[in-house]
Parts: C-alpha cells; sequence; structure tokens
C-alpha cells in the first residue's frame, strides 16, 4: 500500500511543468527598460510572433544593455553568421532591434555577445536557418501573496489523508 502511494507521489511531481532555460537580468541607465528581467528562448527561423514588442526593439542601446546583461547566462546556441561577420563562432541568444530589406531578402539586425566578447552586432537574412532569440518580461518584485487559510485547509486535508493511509495499511 505504502509503495503505491509512493509511486503516486511520484508520477505526480514528474507530471509537474520545468522551466527551461532562464536567466535574472537587472538593466540600468536605460530609461524605462530600467530594472529587473526575466529572459528566456525561443526558437524560430523568421522573428517570433510579438517580437517586436520586447522592450529593446527599436533602439541597439538597449538591445546591446540586455546582450551585455546576460553575458553566457543561457550558452551559446547561435552559430556564426554571414553578412556582418565570421561563420563558425558561436553567439548568445539574440537581441533582434529592427528588420531590412536587402537584394536578398527582409534581414534584421541585433545585439548578442560572443565568448569572451562584450556586444556584437549580429545580421542575417531572416528564414535561412533557426535562430535562438531572447525574449524578456519584466520579474515581479515580490512573489504573489500565499493564502494562508487555503493553505492551513490544504494541510490538514493531507494530514488526515495520510491518516487514513495509515489506518488502511494497519487494518490489512
Amino acid at each position: 500500500m505504502k509503495s503505491k502511494a509512493l509511486e503516486l507521489l511520484a508520477l505526480g511531481l514528474l507530471s509537474l511543468p520545468t522551466v527551461g532555460n532562464a536567466a535574472l537580468v537587472t538593466i540600468s541607465g536605460q530609461g524605462s527598460a530600467d530594472g529587473n528581467w526575466n529572459v528566456t528562448t525561443v526558437s524560430s527561423g523568421s522573428l517570433p510572433v510579438g517580437y517586436t514588442s520586447q522592450v529593446w526593439w527599436g533602439s541597439a542601446t538597449v538591445a546591446a544593455a540586455f546582450a551585455v546583461a546576460l553575458a553566457d547566462d543561457l550558452g551559446y546556441p547561435n552559430l556564426g553568421y554571414d553578412i556582418a561577420g565570421p561563420t563558425g563562432a558561436t553567439y548568445a541568444p539574440l537581441f533582434g532591434y529592427e528588420t531590412f530589406v536587402t537584394s536578398v531578402g527582409t534581414g534584421f539586425g541585433a545585439r548578442t555577445t560572443q565568448s569572451g566578447v562584450g556586444s556584437v552586432l549580429f545580421q542575417e537574412i531572416l528564414g535561412r536557418r533557426t535562430f535562438t532569440w531572447a525574449v524578456a518580461e519584466r520579474a515581479t518584485t515580490s512573489p504573489p501573496p500565499v493564502p494562508l487559510p487555503a493553505a492551513a485547509w490544504l494541510l490538514l486535508s493531507g494530514l488526515a489523508g495520510l491518516g487514513v493511509l495509515g489506518r488502511r495499511s494497519k487494518a490489512a
């Protein structure tokens, strides 16, 4: 009986959602972008849906501040590029801040970091390969309050359930 309960508990814990790649960065000196941000990543060959609403969109300076603050916290998932730099190098997630049109297609400008190097310009034509983009949302300053009355009822019901399980195993 105990092993069945433990199996159910383990199965329940395994089904909980997990947080993927994420980092907390602090930005200062960038006006409305100042503060703490949770930065995660998304992979896409084009600009992710809604990407132009990111706080750094339209500002290479703010994008660079985020790239420097993130540094290598989320690794270097992007492989070298063709337009403005060497191929074969690896780069941190991209903080895209503009799109532009060339004779070969629509491209984007982004700031990122390269191993051992501060903020660097990253340019490429969209659709040629998949990129790892940085996505940020403002970090909450404090966790939401835990409703204590509800927590107490949950604790009491859990203890009662354990008591019932204990009585059943003694009766068997």
